[in-house]
């Protein structure tokens, strides 16, 4: 009997010793962010340099792959929150190279302006910027520049990439269809310069986006609209420049402008040189930790469900040129996941997406249409919602849209490449036997017969056809009038909504009422979020991290992404949509895709 105890107490001791070694090895694995201490009054520290994403991917590895540095998420619900925490008197806002959207740029703002109706302020620093990065700082009560350094602005550009030529060098010559006078997606193949149907939508859209960057300096700085219109025309100003047209209160160094920040927030004229400044700022990761619950009873869930990247069919994946790829697969599933959430009242779809492959896009609106069976679902369009992606839209209850989201663009193509001429060059030669005359269709040795031809166009004419009748099912139009804003056309959301593309011009919170009201929830009553994807269970996390650790010993994560890879994605990824579609989809699949995202810089 005594062994018996001794051998239980042994293993007792033993799951006891081995539990205590696990808690202290895993704790620091696990820990991403640290409990938020700081003193009151309380200045929360947000840092816009570099990529701000919708949601970050669900796993570690594809997280740390695209290095995103901010959820937009996790900033609209800390301004939210620290509106209404009494311990934090105000936001400093540190404005770098923006990774971002205009769309994403003007759901920003108007958090931060949302922030500052609450009394507080919002004091903005950068040491250098575009436009872009100006126009959210311009939310601020205050921008400050660093001594000497500079800011771009020159006005904005489209580029639009035509690689045929390249093509023709290497023996390919692309065998186009294209269903749209606008679908510009095949224009780059089969094109050495912009249509004038490209040329139009581009000098609309700049144009659109000009008016509102000048609007926006003129009111917020109270500037002079003509001078300011001559200004943009000198290129890129320094801080002493930027000062004197009255478009920045200052050159300060950032350590000053913290200190003015506190100065502020305490009610003094200026902070003494033993005040342990750092100790009254919180990061936006840090606050997050601690963020206070929602107020006051919860009158419903709200799904939010995020769908990003572009389309493709098997599983979501991440890309490390074109950046991500949103599986139709993984798509399904998790609206799935959330058909079986019987806890909530509506769905807003956070569509964040150029377009991709054609069918796969199809299956997504099917999975979406078998949930709006169930619940009412608002999508709100993030910085880009075309093709492909304003299809897995169309079938919503609502679509809300920021003013400067790229939409539209309801068109399809096929590209089938001839490369005879390749072989060729690299002396392969080749035999066909057959059992039927269409079994050589589709085919790289030779050109398409004139009956083929017809054949793919069928195909692809089909399935814009298909696309156009969605569309005009779930927004309530007859087919002509979808096709005549179709032909592949890319619009605002401004002019979307003038054509019945779009319900509502707005940002998430918009999308968020308009999903209260659809629950019959009231507009100012507080909801509760449900967010999919949800992130990975903690024994997958763990894994993943020791493995993070394992690699990344000795040098930061970040640089687990190859810095030609990194260039690469930055340079080329948003301007070669289209031809990332083309080499992951192949020549079997239509794309419902745009060429590119269109970026106003």
């Amino acid at each position: 009997m005594r062994r018996v105890i001794v051998i239980a107490l042994s293993i007792l001791a033993a799951i006891s010793i081995v539990v205590v070694v696990g808690i202290l090895f895993l704790r620091p694995l696990m820990t991403t962010q640290v409990d938020a201490d700081f003193k009151r009054p309380g200045i929360l520290a947000i840092e816009l340099d570099g990529l701000v994403v919708e949601r970050a991917p669900p796993d570690l590895f594809r997280a740390e792959f695209e290095g995103a540095k901010v959820e937009l998420i996790d900033l609209v619900l800390a301004l939210d929150r620290a509106a209404a925490d009494e311990r934090i008197a105000g936001v400093f806002l540190r404005v770098g190279a923006p990774g971002y959207g205009w769309a994403k740029a003007e759901e920003i703002r108007s958090r931060l302006a949302r922030f500052r109706e609450s009394g507080k302020f919002v004091y903005a620093f950068t040491t250098a910027t575009d436009e872009l990065g100006y126009y959210v700082a311009l939310a601020a009560d205050s921008i400050y520049l660093l001594p000497d350094a500079g800011m771009a602005l020159n006005g904005f550009r489209f580029q639009a990439p035509f690689i045929r030529p390249m093509l023709g060098k290497l023996g390919l010559d692309p065998q186009v269809e294209a269903i749209g006078a606008y679908k510009t997606a095949a224009d780059m193949f089969r094109r050495e310069s912009m249509s004038d149907e490209h040329r139009e939508v581009a000098e609309s859209i700049l144009a659109e986006r000009y008016d509102r960057f000048v609007d926006t300096v003129v009111e917020t700085r109270g500037v002079d609209r003509q001078r300011f219109v001559d200004a943009m025309d000198g290129g890129v100003y320094l801080a002493r420049d930027l000062s004197a047209l009255g478009l920045i209160d200052g050159e300060r160094y950032e350590a000053d402008v913290r200190k003015m920040a506190l100065a502020r927030a305490t009610g003094v004229n200026s902070v003494d040189g033993n005040t342990r400044v750092e100790k009254h700022f919180v990061g936006l990761d840090e606050y997050m930790v601690t963020l206070p619950g929602p107020r006051g009873r919860v009158a419903g869930t709200i799904g939010l469900v995020y769908a990003v990247g572009a389309i493709t069919g098997g599983e979501s994946e991440f890309d490390p040129v074109f950046g991500r790829t949103m599986g139709a697969e993984s798509t399904i599933e998790m609206l799935r996941d959330v058909s079986r959430d019987n806890d909530l009242d509506a769905v807003v779809i956070r569509v964040d997406s150029p377009g991709g492959d054609a069918l796969a896009s199809e299956e997504i609106w099917a999975a979406i249409e078998d949930l709006n069976e169930r619940v009412p679902i608002i999508v709100s369009m993030s910085d880009v919602a075309g093709s492909g992606g304003y299809l897995i839209s169309a079938g919503a209850d609502e679509i809300v849209a920021e003013p400067s989201t790229i939409t539209g663009s309801i068109g399809v193509f096929g590209v089938l490449f001839n490369a005879e001429q390749t072989w060729e060059k690299l002396g392969i030669g080749w035999e066909t036997v057959r059992t039927n005359p269409g079994a050589e269709f589709p085919t790289s040795t030779r050109s398409l017969t004139e009956a083929e031809r017809q054949t793919f166009r069928s195909l692809i004419e089909d399935v814009y056809r298909s696309f156009v009748q969605l569309v005009a099912n779930g927004r309530e139009l007859s087919v002509p009038e979808v096709d005549a804003v179709a032909q592949g056309r890319v619009w605002t959301g401004t002019q979307a909504e003038e054509r019945g593309l779009v319900d509502r011009v707005g940002g998430l919170e918009t999308a968020l009422v308009a999903a209260k009201e659809a629950a019959g929830i009231e507009p100012d009553a507080t909801v509760r979020l449900h967010i999919y994807p949800a992130k990975q269970r903690f024994l997958d996390r763990v894994r993943q991290l020791l493995l993070l650790r394992d690699v990344s010993r000795g040098r930061a994560v970040s640089s687990l992404e190859p810095m030609a890879a990194q260039w690469a994605r930055d340079e080329l990824g948003g301007a070669l949509t289209g031809v990332g579609a083309v080499l992951r989809e192949g020549p079997r699949r239509p794309l419902a895709v745009m060429p590119y995202v269109p970026e106003t810089r």
